[in-house]
């Protein structure tokens, strides 16, 4: 009994969490741009350039099931992603498709909710925390 307790405390926290996870879809055209179909290995990587061996993250599915051309996969599912990697400037996502590399990489850009949260960031009149909301240093909540 006191195990399932424990169990049921913990879990709360899990379930607050932020994800660290992205989904990712692609289309996958032959070169007379046909859909392909199958299952093929699939490799993404994060880059800090649009070019160039600087490799910041990568996954490998090697069991990617395509239909219609189209596929899609949960980055961080078996490499944790960091939220670190996305501190830098810009970050570039590479796809390679049963050993074959796509270019040009494409650049990761934000989603309008993470642009709100990037303002959170910064907001303006003092530090807020889980603890306490402080204005000027003033404690308001």
């Amino acid at each position: 009994m006191r195990s399932a307790l424990l169990i049921a405390l913990a879990l709360p926290a899990v379930a607050f969490a932020t994800p660290m996870q992205l989904t990712h879809q692609g289309r996958l055209l032959d070169s007379s741009g046909a859909p392909q179909n199958g299952t093929l290995p699939l490799t993404i990587g994060l880059h800090a350039s649009p070019t160039g061996e600087d490799s910041l993250w990568s996954e490998t599915f090697p069991s990617t099931p395509i239909e219609q051309g189209y596929y899609s996969v949960t980055l961080g599912e078996q490499e944790p992603l960091e939220d670190l990697l996305f501190t830098a400037e810009s970050v570039w996502l590479e796809v390679t498709i049963d050993g074959e590399t796509l270019s040009p990489r494409q650049e990761v850009v934000s989603v309008p909710y993470a642009l709100r949260a990037t303002a959170a960031e910064h907001v303006e009149g003092g530090m807020v925390d889980a603890e306490e909301i402080a204005v000027d240093g003033t404690v308001v909540i």
